[in-house]
This record gives structure tokens, C-alpha cells and sequence, in this order.
């Protein structure tokens, strides 16, 4: 989960390892040949892994941002092995950039969604989804 910068070192870990196959599950499931702007990827590795990598996204910016990405993962985010938590961009660092653009197109999709007001979870936000205990 994070923005453009995210989404390249994910592209580096699918190069790393042998692939089945790179999914755009917003595009009805389609099957690619490689990762372009998009703001959600499935990659699935030869070893049966998965991937999810949901970048620069309008759910972000909308208070059930867990739900929504639940929903898209079609996964509970605590059933997860691992999470990567990258810097998910804030309004004020995305004005007048391409990802301001892409947001406002996005958002106008999510009704509850508003780029310029709510702000993007944080890696603490993501932090208290799990609950961690020091006993041995």
C-alpha cells in the first residue's frame, strides 16, 4: 500500500521471483505483461504466493478505507502474512502533480471519498488494525 514509489519496488520484487501471471483486477481481471499506471495489481508467483499491491488509490482518502480495501482484496487485511506500508501522499504533497489528477477522477467514484479533506491512513493506522501481545 503507498504511492508511485511503491509501486516500483513491488515491480522490483515480481522481477526477483518467477510469475504466473500480472492481474489488473480493475480492468475486469485482466491478464498483462506489465504494471503501467494502474492503482491495483494481483501478482501471482510459481510458488502459489500472492501479491496485492494497491497504490495511489481513492480509497485512501475515504474513512472506511478498510472496508473498501478489504472489499477489493476480497481478503481481511489481518489474514495477511505480510503488509508493506509506504508513504500513502497527502493532498498538500500531491498539488499540481500527476497523482492530483488521478485522485480527483478516482474520487469522483467513491462517494465518500474526498482527496482534498481526508486524510490518507498512516502506518500507525495500519499498525492498530492488529493487536500484538508481548506475552511469550
Amino acid at each position: 500500500m503507498g504511492n508511485s514509489h511503491t509501486r516500483q519496488i513491488c515491480q522490483v520484487i515480481g522481477c526477483q521471483y518467477e510469475t504466473l501471471q500480472y492481474i489488473e483486477p480493475e480492468l475486469n481481471n485482466t491478464q498483462i505483461d506489465e504494471m503501467r499506471r494502474g492503482a491495483y495489481y494481483l501478482i501471482k508467483f510459481r510458488n502459489h504466493a500472492k501479491l496485492h499491491l494497491v497504490t495511489n488509490h481513492a480509497l485512501f482518502y475515504s474513512r472506511r478505507w478498510v472496508e473498501y480495501l478489504e472489499e477489493m482484496v476480497h481478503q481481511k487485511l489481518t489474514t495477511f502474512d505480510a503488509i508493506l506500508v509506504g508513504k500513502i501522499n497527502t493532498y498538500l504533497e500531491a498539488f499540481k502533480t500527476s497523482v492530483m489528477e488521478i485522485m480527483k477522477e478516482k474520487n469522483s467514484k467513491l462517494k465518500d471519498a474526498d482527496f482534498e479533506t481526508i486524510p490518507p491512513p498512516t502506518l500507525v493506522d495500519f499498525a492498530a488494525l492488529f493487536h500484538f501481545s508481548m506475552d511469550p
